[in-house]
C-alpha cells in the first residue's frame, strides 16, 4: 500500500493540526475557569451558611459590598487616570521630529508597537487598575468606620479634635491622599514614558527637549503631587498624637514645638512650589520650580529631621522631667479614659509604719 497525499498513511496538515487543538485548548480553558469558580463558590457558600447560622449575615454581606465598593471605586480612578495620561501624551505627540540615531531607534519600537498600541492603552489602564482596586479591598474597615463615624463627645487637649477624628476619619483620609499620590505617580511615569517614546521628549545635542504639551503634563502632575504631599504633610501633624516612636505614645515636648510646626511650613512650602509648576507651564521657564522644589527638598531634611533632632538632644534631654511633664501627664489621662478609670476616685492612704 502506497501512501499519497490522501492516503491512509498521509500525515495531517499543520492548519489541520491547529484546528484539532483548538477546541482542546478552550475546553481545558473552560474546564479550568469552571474548577476555580466552583471552588470560590463554594467557600463563599460555606461563610454564608456560618454567618447566617450565627445570625451575623448582614455584617457579612455589608463587609464585603463595602470590598466590591473599594475595588470598583479604586479601579475606576487608577485605569481611568493612566489611561488618560497615556492618550494625552500620545494625541500631542510631535508629528515630524528631527532625524537622529536616537530617533530611529525611537521609530522603530513605534513601529512595533502600533498593532498592539490600541491594546496597550487599554490593557495597561486595566491591569494597573486591578492592581490598585485589590490593594483597595484591604481598607473595607476604615472605610466602614469613616461612614459610620460617631462622635465621642471629647476633645485632644492639644488640636481640640474629637476622638473619633483619630480612631474613624483620619485613618481613612490618610488612605485617600496615600492612594491618589500613587495614582499621581503612576500615571505621570506612564505619561513620560509615552511622551519619551514619541518624541515629545527627547535628547538633543543641545540638551533635553521637552514639547509644550509634555510641559504642561509634567507640570500638572507635579503641582497634582506636591498639592497631595502638601496635605500628606497636614495630615501628620495630627498623626503625631498617635506617635509610638518615643518612650510614651502621643506627642511628646519635641513633637509639639518642633515636628507639628515644621509639618505645617511643609504642607505651606509645598503649595506654594505647585503653584510655580502651574506657573512653569503657562510662561514656559523651569528654573521658578527647579529652585523651589531644591528648597522644599533642603527644607524637608533641615525642619523635618534636623531641627526636631537638635530640640530633642538640647533642649529636652538636659531637662526632660522638666518639659516632659505635661505630655506624660497627657498620656496618662488618656490612658485611664481609654481603660474607663478616668472617674476613679484617688485617696490616699497614710500608712503605719512602726509596728505595736
Amino acid at each position: 500500500m502506497t501512501s499519497g497525499p490522501n492516503g491512509p498513511f498521509s500525515r495531517p496538515s499543520p492548519s489541520t493540526t491547529r484546528r484539532r487543538r483548538s477546541p482542546l485548548i478552550a475546553t481545558l480553558i473552560v474546564v479550568a475557569v469552571l474548577v476555580i469558580g466552583f471552588v470560590y463558590f463554594s467557600q463563599v457558600y460555606a461563610d454564608v451558611l456560618w454567618y447566617n447560622q450565627l445570625g451575623f449575615l448582614e455584617v457579612f454581606i455589608k463587609e464585603n459590598l463595602t470590598r466590591i465598593a473599594l475595588f470598583a471605586a479604586a479601579f475606576v480612578v487608577m485605569s481611568v487616570c493612566v489611561y488618560f495620561s497615556i492618550r494625552a501624551a500620545y494625541s500631542s505627540r510631535p508629528i515630524y521630529a528631527p532625524d537622529s540615531a536616537l530617533q530611529d531607534n525611537l521609530n522603530r519600537y513605534q513601529a512595533q508597537l502600533e498593532p498592539v498600541r490600541k491594546l496597550l492603552m487599554i490593557g495597561i489602564p486595566v491591569v494597573v487598575g486591578g492592581f490598585a482596586g485589590t490593594a483597595a479591598m484591604a481598607m473595607w474597615e476604615q472605610a466602614l468606620l469613616f461612614f459610620n463615624r460617631k462622635d465621642f463627645g471629647q476633645t485632644d487637649p492639644e488640636f481640640n479634635m474629637d476622638y473619633s477624628f483619630y480612631l474613624n476619619t483620619l485613618p481613612f483620609i490618610g488612605f485617600i491622599v496615600g492612594f491618589l499620590i500613587s495614582v499621581v505617580v503612576i500615571s505621570g511615569i506612564a505619561g513620560l514614558l509615552t511622551h519619551y517614546l514619541y518624541g515629545g521628549i527627547r535628547l538633543e545635542e543641545k540638551g533635553v527637549f521637552v514639547s509644550r504639551p509634555a510641559r504642561i503634563h509634567i507640570a500638572v502632575i507635579a503641582a497634582s503631587f506636591l498639592l497631595l504631599q502638601a496635605a500628606n504633610f497636614w495630615l501628620d501633624r495630627y498623626n503625631t498624637l498617635l506617635s509610638t516612636s518615643g518612650s510614651w505614645t502621643g506627642a511628646l515636648y519635641t513633637d509639639v514645638n518642633a515636628v507639628i510646626p515644621t509639618k505645617a511650613i511643609l504642607a505651606v512650602a509645598s503649595v506654594i512650589v505647585a503653584l510655580l509648576f502651574i506657573l512653569s507651564a503657562i510662561i514656559g521657564r523651569w528654573r521658578l520650580p527647579i529652585i523651589g522644589t531644591a528648597m522644599l527638598v533642603i527644607t524637608a531634611i533641615v525642619a523635618g529631621g534636623v531641627y526636631p533632632w537638635i530640640v530633642q538632644r538640647y533642649q529636652v534631654v538636659p531637662s526632660e522631667q522638666t518639659l516632659e511633664r505635661e505630655y506624660i501627664q497627657r498620656n496618662i489621662d488618656m490612658t485611664r479614659e481609654a481603660y474607663g478609670l478616668a472617674d476613679t476616685e484617688v485617696i490616699d492612704y497614710d500608712a503605719t509604719v512602726d509596728a505595736n
